[in-house]
C-alpha cells in the first residue's frame, strides 16, 4: 500500500506539478501571441505531461535531484513543442474534432 502511494506522490508532484507548470507558461504566451483552440490546448497538456513522464526514469537517475523539475518543466515544453509541430503538420487537430463529432452525432442522434 505505501508503494503505492509513493508512486503517486512520484507522479503528482515529481512530474506532472513541473510539467504542468511549464506547458502552461509555454500555452499562455502562445495563446497571447497567436490565439489556440481547445484541442490543440488539450493535445499540449497530454503531449506534455506525456513526454516528461516518458523522460523521468532518466533524468532522475542522470541528474541532481535539485535539478529535477526543472529538466522536467523544459522537457515537457520540448516535448509539446514537438507535438504542436506534428499537429500542425499533420493536421491532426482536425482529425480529432471530426472524430469527435462523428462520435457525437453516432451515440447523441438527432430526431
Amino acid at each position: 500500500m505505501e508503494e503505492k502511494i509513493n508512486e503517486y506522490y512520484e507522479f503528482l508532484v515529481k512530474i506532472l506539478l513541473p510539467a504542468f507548470v511549464g506547458v502552461s507558461i509555454k500555452v499562455a504566451i502562445q495563446i497571447k501571441n497567436e490565439g489556440f483552440n481547445y484541442t490543440r490546448i488539450i493535445i499540449s497538456f497530454i503531449a506534455g505531461v506525456g513526454c516528461a513522464y516518458f523522460f523521468f526514469p532518466l533524468i532522475e537517475n542522470y541528474t541532481q535531484k535539485n535539478y529535477v523539475p526543472l529538466i522536467i518543466g523544459l522537457i515537457a515544453i520540448s516535448g509539446e513543442r514537438i507535438s504542436e509541430w506534428a499537429v500542425y503538420k499533420l493536421k491532426i487537430d482536425v482529425f480529432i474534432s471530426v472524430f469527435l463529432q462523428f462520435l457525437l452525432d453516432k451515440f447523441n442522434p438527432k430526431k
